[in-house]
């Protein structure tokens, strides 16, 4: 009997194949090359929510290809695709570099979290005032995560009005230090998909 979170899980599940296989397909040229590496730069949230699918295909697929992985920022990869220091990126966001093909393959959510002790565990909705009130944990600067989160905050007047800023590069350590009572953060949906699917 599927739970409704197992319905959700199960969606989830087959949404990610989709996702995946539409990762590895500018790969195909690297297939066909015996013992080939191909370097492959994500940013923290593609390397907790996706990398490890797209790793374990890209094995099933192409045996004797040879995964380089560099993690870094959105805008870190994008510059080292362009650097030609990597094959491949995988980021979130929306990136314009001149003589780079983008192509979006797949949508993912940002979404506020807060810990299970937080005055606001349980509250359907909050105003941007009581936001500004929070100290906030994001992602680095140069995530596209962080872009998105300051860009509604400075949309609505309040980005100048935030108590504190907690800069974290690691989406674990992130959700680790909303769980201990730090503040207010902001991760991806892809990667509380992963983590609560790998809990035990």
């Amino acid at each position: 009997k599927h739970t409704l979170g197992g319905k959700t899980l199960l969606i989830y599940e087959h949404r990610m194949e989709e996702i995946r296989n539409q990762a590895i397909a500018p790969m195909a040229e690297y297939g066909g090359q015996k013992e080939s590496v191909i370097s492959i730069g994500v940013s923290p949230a593609v390397s907790v929510g996706l990398l490890p699918r797209i790793l374990v295909q890209l094995q099933k697929t192409w045996p004797t290809v040879r995964a380089r992985v560099l993690i870094g920022n959105s805008l870190e990869v994008m510059q080292s695709l362009e650097a030609q220091k990597i094959n491949l990126g995988v980021v979130e966001g929306h990136f314009a570099f001149p003589g780079l093909n983008v192509q979006t393959f797949g949508q993912d959510e940002l979404v506020p979290i807060v810990s299970t002790k937080h005055a606001w565990a349980h509250k359907h909705g909050i105003s941007d005032g009581e936001l500004a009130e929070q100290p906030l944990i994001l992602a680095e600067r140069g995530s596209a995560a962080r872009q998105t989160v300051e860009n509604y905050l400075k949309k609505n007047g309040i980005l100048s009005q935030v108590d504190s800023i907690i800069s974290i590069n690691s989406s674990e350590a992130l959700i680790a230090a909303v769980e201990s009572g730090l503040g207010i953060g902001f991760t991806s949906r892809l990667v509380l998909n992963r983590l609560q699917s790998t809990k035990t």
